[in-house]
């Protein structure tokens, strides 16, 4: 199966149920969020288990929370894993895209029986509902496409108190301080690698595979000098 690209909005992780309804368990939240990466790269269910998921990303899974992680999981026959949301996505993508192959979707009857608007399509307070979702949909959009320099992400970062509370219990970091020491020594990076513009969408994501691959050095690195021996 060739791959299908995914628009990946931080926002919409952020506001959504799943999200919600596990702010007590942060490293569910941070394992599904990786599980997702992997399913939408792969666009099918994947291999999997408990013991991958430390592994393959440096998560370990108290009973309890891998109990937890498992309420969002859908075991297929052959054991592999996958998620029902994502295949909906996918599946919606395939056939937009068989579908643009063809010339477009179907086109609709010419004369479609049209359906009476109900009373609360015409309220006030429904289409004024339904403009601030177009609203922040498109502002969602820009912020998304718009490079901006990695100093001024920095601050749009920090700025954002629901991203930086999430980010700060998924990381288990002590303080607001030790996000802000992280994110510039994250710019610093960034400044020695020549990156320095980023769209806002790359830029949190990037954030959180560096710090990722940090903690897995530091931890190498640990277990390496226990098996240093004296020369000469």
């Amino acid at each position: 199966m060739s791959q299908l690209g995914y628009t990946w909005y931080p926002q919409d992780w952020w506001t959504s149920e799943t999200f919600k309804r596990l702010k007590r368990f942060p490293m569910v939240r941070y394992a599904l969020r990786e599980l997702f990466d992997l399913m939408y790269k792969e666009g099918e269910p994947v291999e999997m288990n408990r013991d991958f998921i430390y592994d393959d990303y440096n998560i370990e899974l108290s009973d309890l929370e891998y109990q937890k992680l498992m309420e969002y999981i859908d075991v297929q026959p052959n054991g592999k894993w996958w998620i029902n949301n994502i295949k909906k996505r996918i599946s919606k993508a395939e056939a937009a895209r068989e579908n643009g192959k063809k010339g477009g979707r179907p086109k609709k009857p010419k004369n479609p029986e049209k359906k009476p608007k109900t009373e609360t399509q015409e309220t006030p307070l429904y289409k004024e509902k339904e403009k601030e979702k177009v609203k922040e949909k498109h502002e969602v959009e820009n912020k998304e496409g718009v490079f901006k320099n990695i100093d001024a992400l920095k601050n749009d970062y920090l700025n954002d108190q629901k991203l930086c509370n999430a980010i700060t219990q998924t990381l288990k970091l002590k303080s607001r301080h030790q996000l802000e020491e992280l994110l510039r020594e994250f710019n610093q990076h960034l400044t020695s690698t020549g990156s320095h513009a980023k769209s806002w969408s790359d830029y949190t994501s990037h954030f959180l595979n560096w710090n990722r691959r940090k903690k897995d050095i530091e931890v190498k690195n640990q277990v390496g000098s226990g098996y240093n021996v004296p020369i000469g």
